[in-house]
């Protein structure tokens, strides 16, 4: 395996994912460390991908990095590493340090060893995007007594792991090692240096003397517990001497020279490390609550003067009182973690940079309180930026309460009635600046001596935070799903239609002959919590965390009748699932355990588990087996442990409806592997076959056939699939498989809701034709580039799967050959498929001042939408980034348009043209571009992967890239690897699509105005009835002359035209000629009736829909509609087929006909092949001698003529109801017993508003004759 050499390098700058930050900081950490371990969960998942993907480093050194099977269990791992001088880390997410804390309570009181060191990793998620409660990790540390460590900057997230191995063997405590979700899942420039390895190792293992082990201190039981917890202090007065000499806390103070006022200093001085001089008394360990400065009787109080610490509770009860004018500044700032970078950043917009001291800690646990006497030396009041919680503000409310350091204290609370930071969810620096402008502005009132004469570049901050809360944005939401070809999707199809029947009273009757039942689904963890979305919402009904699912349903079990199922992975298995079957297994709960066993920890990035082959590092590793595993657990249990592939349908349902209807504990394994790596390795064979040949030999789709869906939504409404999407054809939306994204799992086949699906086996002899070397030889103009001051801000996004990250990389790589210093942040977690996802990009010149990963609001230069409603999602007030203004950002869109899961359900929907005018309007206009860029990569590439590098292309070839074309090379070099390629051809034709903008717009408009030409439409129609219809070449004639004369009776525009001819050609396909005559005549009598003020709606109302009553899709009709000309053009082109290169092609279609003979119905499921049709097509006569076949669709069709006939309009509110008739057949979609209810209350509703317009008409007559 080939080694990332940037792992390697020793010196100089490099560029680096957060993550990969944390692993790189390891590998050059003095004396090297010997143990990394944890267990994965977002925003730390990165950690662990990335030790996968360097596993030849810590193999060779003999470095043991391995992912434990809980956050405890690794936590007991680093606790056994400290018998010995072993550097150990352990990752985890913020909610697995509650899982770790026993194990780790116990480790940190024992201590680390002098010689060794533990860093606990915690990543926290302080805007709860990706992470299930609202875990603030300090606080948990404070309650095991660790210590916390926050590096705010990318380079301090990798030098800083060095620092706190040794702050954690010198004070001989574990550090809490704080990581948030900017910083995990972003990254950037640093300096690296040089790797270190340990000398004890896997390689060169050492001999424990059992006889020197400290028992007092390593076997921690009462006594001893006591007598170690007294150690603390002292513990704690070293750290802060250790903190001190690393300088991980510092002051800063503003420039001496110059004072406060007036001009702004030039520069600001070096910082001041807090320095912990002997004799400090350390506070009390773990008690750490402020001291009430509202009780006289209180040490602290004092009664002309008393430490002053708001709430944003206590700053509504009372007014603080006003900051005293003592000392050289007015205010200063404590601050800490990434939210030290959001005040630098914040400062440095409203030009306030260097003129109020700032404390940056490094340990934020137990904090060291010489820093803050320091800082309250020189103000008169401190203001503290931190997210979540007061965590720091009570720390330091105790410090000056101690001792009696009378100052204003303010954070989560502002004096003069100002609110004070948030709580709830994170910061960013424009809210930092939202929260202490307003302060900054009194503080210039109040103390106008001492503050800058001129608060211009605040004004103008807080005018653009203005200006951007009020964009108009309203959008409609996006939720994440499964991805194609999840095996979770299965499992959730079925019991969704299980659920629905088990509460059908005559279901339950007839099959099971038993009362009807509601089934409770337990919620756990894993990428099954994708069921609290839409479709699936039925199947989670609650959540308690990982494992405990059927815990949860163990509260409620004694009290209840309900079945009760609960999905479980296979890796929340081995974490702790197993564990609740076994408490099941002990209570005799009634549930069922479905084991989604993938074979892998998908959700958060494809880990190994113990259920597979290899570990972390790619070592052989017993395989354990779960069906073994809970059959022992069961053993005296008289139900048996299942494994099945949840793929076959039937079979998959009769199992899970016998299995939950039985009493007792049940478990059913449902084999099937992750869709993605499944496909992944798909996808590398197809790979390797196009570099040996040139070309895939065969490939098989699913496809729909559109003339033959009736958008019932069935099929998305069961799977809830991102690979299915809507087409918009002559007669109107349909659904169609999504090119890119459909990944042929036949998941929506298995609905069997309509006879559109079929199985297209696409078989090459030659390589396709490519217009690759075309874009290649091309020669493509330089633009001008992009040139910026100091700083310069990009936003992309997209949907999960659209290659969002790949861009980031690849601008972060050619920002970095450029020269640039880089910080970005990528949006993960929940960024499953068709979840939006986004990265903030951030180039600044060598020498200008750090900034944070985030985008300021409105500051955003460049804005690129892979999808057009996320980057509008951008810009909207209700969210959290609004990077974009008028004056500032250019957008550049891709129009395609990716559904929503919701749109998919038909619940919501939104429109292109609407989105792009809000992007122009809140972005610079005469800079905006957009353009369909994945309609272009599909026709060109056949997929639409490549749409994020064309757009590269795009926006390089725009001139709004800071970048040279080289770097852009390398970027995409360094990126794509072996793909490079044809990527960088693809970065080409996003050129060359900017310089053909003009040609192409040209293409469409004449491809819509050959569309509406209803003599063309005429033309090809006449050509294929004269070569498949008898006596075709009459046939054609007499269309000719009904379409003519038809439209030369009519008032319709082009567009209409067009659609009629195409519909007379289509009831002459279905029936003859007569009945296309009998549709014309029927239509123009409506036609002769309606009104053109109101451009004859009731008219293209009836083209529509008599044609769609009329052309009833039973077997004869679906067998044409299947095998015509037209749709096999359409497959020829929609596959890049060519015959003449020898292509040809395979279908299976998926059908279930029904035949009535009398009141026997005879239904059947067979995979069709296109003789077979081309049989049943012909069968027209079968409509005359089966009567009662499709009898109500007849009856429907016979309703519909009734009420064409009785059109007649009479006043406007007449005519809206004669609209509304004419329009009902729309809302009859699907077949049989999808559609037949649905036109039952069509015509329900229908004869309703008939026996209104008919007592009208006769109360109008009374009138009259009165």
């Amino acid at each position: 395996m080939k080694v990332d050499p940037r792992f390697l390098k020793e010196e100089g700058h490099e560029v680096f994912l957060g993550n990969e930050l944390i692993v790189k900081g390891l590998l050059e950490a003095d004396g090297g460390t010997h143990l990394w371990t944890g267990y994965p969960g977002s925003p730390i998942s990165g950690f662990f991908d990335c030790i996968e993907s360097i596993q030849e480093i810590p193999r060779k050194y003999g470095i043991h990095a391995a992912i434990a099977n809980n956050e405890a269990l690794s936590a007991a791992m680093v606790n056994g590493s400290q018998m010995s001088g072993l550097r150990a880390v352990t990752a985890m997410k913020s909610v697995g340090l509650h899982v770790a804390a026993d194990a780790l309570a116990l480790g940190n009181l024992a201590g680390a060893h002098p010689d060794g060191g533990v860093l606990v990793i915690c990543g926290d998620d302080p805007w709860s995007d990706s992470t299930q409660v609202p875990a603030d990790s300090r606080f948990l540390c404070k309650h095991l007594y660790m210590p916390v460590l926050e590096p705010a900057t990318n380079q301090e997230l990798k030098d800083w792991v060095d620092i706190g191995l040794k702050l954690s063997r010198e004070a001989e405590l574990y550090i809490g090692f704080l990581v948030t979700t900017p910083q995990a899942d972003g990254g950037g420039s640093v300096i690296v240096r040089r790797n270190h390895f340990p000398r004890v190792n896997t390689h060169n293992k050492i001999t424990l003397d059992t006889d020197r082990v400290d028992f007092e201190n390593r076997v921690l039981l009462p006594p001893r517990t006591w007598r170690r917890e007294q150690d603390l202090p002292s513990r704690y007065e070293r750290l802060w001497k250790s903190a001190a000499a690393y300088g991980v806390n510092h002051l800063s103070l503003p420039h001496e020279s110059g004072g406060m006022a007036g001009a702004l200093p030039a520069s600001p001085s070096a910082p001041i490390a807090c320095v912990q001089p002997s004799g400090i008394t350390p506070p009390k360990a773990g008690n750490f609550m402020p001291v009430s400065t509202s009780d006289p009787t209180s040490e602290a109080f004092d009664e002309n003067f008393v430490v002053t610490r708001t709430s944003a509770t206590s700053s509504a009860l009372s007014q603080p009182p006003p900051i005293p004018v003592r000392k050289r500044y007015p205010v200063g700032f404590v601050t800490s973690a990434v939210a030290a970078t959001y005040l630098q950043h914040a400062l440095r917009e409203m030009d306030m940079l260097d003129v109020l001291p700032v404390l940056k800690l490094g340990v934020t646990y137990p904090l060291d309180p010489q820093c803050i006497m320091q800082l309250a030396e020189h103000v008169d009041a401190i203001v503290v930026v931190e997210e979540r919680r007061g965590f720091l503000e009570e720390q330091i409310a105790l410090i000056l309460s101690e001792r009696r350091m009378h100052i204003p204290l303010y954070g989560k609370g502002f004096p003069f009635d100002l609110p004070g930071f948030p709580s709830a969810r994170g910061l960013n620096p424009s809210l930092v600046i939202q929260y202490i402008a307003p302060l900054l502005r009194r503080l210039q009132e109040e103390c106008p001596s001492r503050m800058p004469t001129s608060l211009a570049r605040v004004d103008a901050e807080e005018a653009l935070l203005a200006e951007t809360s009020r964009f108009e944005v309203n959008l409609v939401p996006r939720t994440p799903t499964f991805c194609p070809g999840c095996p979770h999707r299965d499992s959730a199809a079925v019991l969704l239609e299980l659920k629905k029947n088990f509460r059908d009273e005559a279901f339950m009757r007839a099959r099971h002959r038993r009362e009807p039942v509601d089934v409770v689904f337990h919620g756990d963890t894993g990428c099954y919590t994708m069921l609290m979305f839409e479709p699936n919402k039925p199947l989670m009904h609650n959540y308690s965390g990982m494992g405990l699912g059927g815990a949860t349903g163990m509260g409620i079990d004694p009290f209840i009748t309900n079945k009760q199922v609960v999905f479980m992975g296979d890796s929340t298995f081995f974490h702790s699932g197993q564990v609740a079957i076994s408490n099941s297994a002990k209570n005799n709960q009634d549930i069922t355990y479905i084991i989604l066993d993938n074979k892998t920890t998908a959700m958060t990035g494809h880990q190994p588990t113990p259920g597979i082959e290899q570990d972390i590092m790619g070592n052989s590793t017993f395989v354990q087996n779960i069906d073994k595993v809970v059959e022992s657990i069961l053993e005296q249990h008289p139900i048996e442990v299942v494994r099945t592939n949840p793929e076959q349908r039937e079979q998959y349902r009769e199992l899970l409806e016998e299995t939950i209807l039985k009493n007792g504990v049940k478990v059913i394994v449902a084999d099937k592997e992750c869709g993605i790596t499944f496909h992944r390795r798909r996808n590398r064979a197809d790979r390797a076959e196009v570099r040996k040949n040139g070309f895939v030999r065969t490939k098989t789709y699913i496809n729909i056939t559109p003339d033959v869906c009736e958008t019932c939504l069935e099929c998305t409404r069961a799977t809830g699939c991102p690979g299915l999407t809507f087409t918009d054809t002559d007669f109107g939306r349909k659904l169609q498989t999504d090119l890119s994204w459909c990944v042929s799992d036949t998941a929506c086949t298995k609905i069997h809701a309509c006879p559109s699906f079929e199985q297209v086996t696409v078989i090459r002899s030659k390589k396709p034709f490519s217009r690759l070397a075309e874009i290649q030889s091309a020669v493509l103009p330089e633009p001008s580039t992009h040139v910026f001051d100091s700083e310069w801000h990009a936003y992309l996004a997209g949907v999960g799967g659209m290659g969002i990250a790949t861009s980031t990389a690849t601008l972060v790589r050619a920002g970095h050959r450029e020269g640039y210093e880089v910080n970005f942040c990528d949006k993960n977690g929940l960024a499953i498929r068709n979840g939006g996802v986004y990265s903030q990009i951030t180039f600044r010149r060598a020498g200008t001042t750090p900034t944070s990963p985030l985008i300021p609001y409105g500051k955003s230069d460049l804005i690129l939408g892979l999808d057009p409603l996320e980057a509008a999602r951008g810009l909207d007030p209700a969210q959290n980034q609004r990077v974009g203004s008028p004056r500032r950002t250019t957008a550049i869109l891709n129009r395609a348009k990716t559904p929503t899961i919701h749109g998919l359900l038909g619940k919501d929907d939104f429109c292109i043209d609407d989105i792009e005018k809000t992007v122009k309007r809140y972005t610079k206009a005469d800079a905006f571009f957009s353009a369909d860029v994945s309609e272009l990569s599909e026709r060109i590439f056949g997929t639409k992967i490549y749409t994020n590098v064309i757009m590269l292309g795009v926006a390089y070839q725009r001139g709004v890239l800071p970048l040279s074309l080289d770097s852009l090379e390398y970027g995409i070099q360094e990126t794509m690897g072996s793909a490079a390629t044809e990527n960088w051809q693809a970065f080409r034709l996003g050129r060359k699509m900017v310089l053909d903008a003009e040609k192409l717009e040209d293409e469409r408009r004449a491809a819509v105005a050959a569309r509406d030409d209803y003599h063309r439409v005429v033309a090809e129609k006449s050509e294929l009835l004269k070569k498949e219809v008898r006596q075709g070449q009459a046939v054609a004639r007499a269309y000719w002359q009904l379409v003519a004369s038809t439209i030369g009776e009519m008032q319709l525009d082009a567009r209409h035209q067009s659609l009629l001819a195409g519909r007379i050609y289509d009831l002459i396909r279905y029936e003859d000629i007569t009945v296309a005559r009998e549709y014309t005549e029927r239509l123009l009598r409506v036609h002769r009736k309606d009104w053109a003020s109101t451009d004859y709606a009731a008219t293209r109302a009836a083209l529509w829909n008599l044609h769609r009553v009329t052309a009833i899709k039973d077997e004869p009709y679906v067998a044409y509609l299947l095998t015509s000309e037209e749709k096999y053009a359409r497959d020829r082109e929609r596959y890049k087929i060519n015959p003449e290169l020898g292509d040809r092609v395979v279908y299976h279609h998926l059908n279930r006909p029904e035949f009535t003979l009398g009141k026997t119905k005879l239904r059947f499921a067979i995979r069709t092949r296109p003789w077979m049709l081309r049989l049943m097509r012909h069968a027209k006569f079968l409509r005359r001698i089966l009567p009662g076949w499709h009898a109500e669709e007849r009856a429907f069709r016979d309703w519909y003529y009734m009420v064409a006939e009785g059109f007649a309009p009479t006043d406007a509110a007449s005519y809206a109801t004669w609209l509304t008739l004419l329009r009902l057949p729309e809302e009859a979609r699907g077949y049989r017993e999808v559609r037949y209810p649905q036109m039952r209350a069509a015509m329900e509703r229908g004869n309703a508003m008939l026996r209104k317009l008919a007592a009208e008409v006769v109360g109008d007559e009374e009138v009259a004759r009165g």
